[in-house]
């Protein structure tokens, strides 16, 4: 999650990194993610995935960072914003020859279980339950 405004814009969370200094002082012309959700679902790929983002150490270099714009921490993740995860998940899950990078649902991880971190949030749903519902969207994906 951002931690911002659920109503933020990519350019204001990106002012709002800036701000906080993530990257150390190196900081990229970009948010620091490779693709920011809103809200209501719409969806920016802000970033080329082969792009270094940070923000998980360990991972910045061979992860793909998507961010739910909002503070999950007071509120819930709407259902329209969620399901946009789910479903951008699943895409990059697909084989390479159906379009994704054929990342295996297992091998989703939230921001807090790769660094000590609240994020995203108490009100976002439990890692097993993403990657369910990450695997249950791939089977009912045309082949």
């Amino acid at each position: 999650h951002t931690a911002t405004a659920p109503d933020a814009t990519p350019r204001a969370i990106h002012e709002s990194q800036k701000q906080r200094d993530f990257g150390g002082g190196n900081y990229p012309p970009r948010v620091t993610y490779h693709g920011l959700i809103s809200r209501d679902g719409i969806r920016w790929k802000v970033n080329p995935y082969s792009a270094v983002v940070w923000g998980a150490p360990g991972f910045n270099r061979s992860g793909i960072h998507l961010c739910l714009i909002g503070n999950f921490e007071q509120a819930e993740v709407p259902e329209d914003q969620y399901r946009a995860l789910v479903e951008w998940l699943a895409t990059l899950c697909r084989p390479a020859n159906g379009g994704g990078y054929g990342i295996r649902a297992d091998h989703i991880y939230r921001h807090g279980d790769v660094t000590a971190t609240k994020c995203p949030g108490r009100y976002f749903p439990a890692t097993a339950r993403l990657r369910a519902d990450v695997a249950a969207a791939l089977r009912r994906a045309p082949a």
